[in-house]
């Protein structure tokens, strides 16, 4: 899940994804919890406990379900209390295609070593303990970075460089990460910010990416880098009515999300946004987008719920 914008918009106005409930028992019943019913809807959104699916009904999407996790952790979710989704995703070398090169973790068998730094990621949030898998997935990610801190299966995504730096940095490897994020530093846009990858209609500056490459600067402790402050300028020049973002001319409420998360990985306040954020709520708990007709969409929620707590995923990891 890197591309948040191009192509999946148009896939997502055309299907409904539907799921099955999770059984209110292992859902946070305590007031503490902050934007419950957002909680409950992101859980809901499991089917058979296991998985989120992504645009084709049916079918797993290894980044919604592992984004959807994070959110759940930072309610207050845990290993235990969540164990059937983290059992699927986390612990299960099958699953993962470890072994067989078939699996969530690959792609036409071919490791892909973002969603390998999600793995990680999800890994140190739920404070699993080292496993020969963890280590496998660990093993994969370094053998896919060059020594300039080039990811070999990247082509300058910024979302893969972001989640490979952010999973190193949950493994202890803080050295590796800082390498690659000095390679990320050179993929920054003419006008300071970040755009999805190298190819044509994605060169430009987005608010999504934007967003994930402050989350890694942040990770890798550069967030007072020049390289940073240009990209948190780059964000709060361009918000649309200083407390959200745009992008192909509608409301963008990932791309607001990722740059609420990136500012605050940073320590940059962003109130307005994190208010405009809570306003796309629905009553049902999940997050409005421009393309739910005015319903609760799981890919804006997956993606949204820490942006309502004014909170990013390097809180998970750090």
């Amino acid at each position: 899940m890197f591309e948040t914008k191009t192509g999946l918009r148009t896939i997502a106005t055309l299907i409904t994804i539907t799921a099955v409930a999770l059984s209110t028992s292992i859902l946070p019943a305590s007031a503490d919890v902050k934007q419950a019913n957002t909680v409950r809807f992101i859980a809901s959104k499991f089917v058979d406990k296991k998985y989120v699916e992504g645009f084709t009904p049916g079918r797993p999407d290894f980044g919604f379900t592992i984004e959807s996790l994070l959110q759940l952790r930072a309610a207050g979710q845990t290993a235990k209390s969540f164990k059937p989704a983290v059992d699927f995703n986390l612990r299960s070398a099958a699953n993962a295609g470890i072994s067989t090169k078939v699996g969530s973790l690959f792609v036409d068998q071919k490791f892909q070593t973002g969603r390998g730094g999600m793995f990680l990621v999800a890994s140190k949030a739920f404070a699993l303990p080292k496993s020969s898998l963890r280590t496998s997935v660990l093993n994969s990610v370094k053998a896919s970075v060059n020594k300039s801190g080039e990811i070999a299966d990247a082509n300058g995504n910024t979302f893969i460089y972001g989640w490979t730096i952010l999973g190193l940095t949950a493994s202890g490897e803080t050295k590796l990460a800082g390498l690659v994020a000095t390679k990320l530093a050179t993929l920054a846009r003419t006008d300071g910010g970040f755009g999805t990858d190298l190819t044509a209609d994605t060169m430009t500056s987005s608010a999504d990416a934007t967003g994930m490459a402050l989350m890694a600067f942040a990770s890798a402790n550069r967030s007072k880098a020049a390289v940073t402050t240009k990209a948190a300028n780059w964000l709060t020049k361009t918000a649309m009515v200083t407390d959200h973002f745009v992008a192909w001319g509608e409301v963008d409420v990932n791309g607001t999300a990722y740059a609420a998360m990136g500012l605050s990985a940073i320590g940059q306040k962003n109130s307005a946004i994190q208010k405009w954020m809570i306003s796309r709520v629905a009553p049902t708990g999940g997050l409005i987008s421009a393309y739910s007709g005015g319903k609760a969409d799981i890919f804006a929620s997956a993606q949204g719920y820490l942006a309502l707590l004014g909170s990013s995923y390097v809180s998970l990891i750090k």
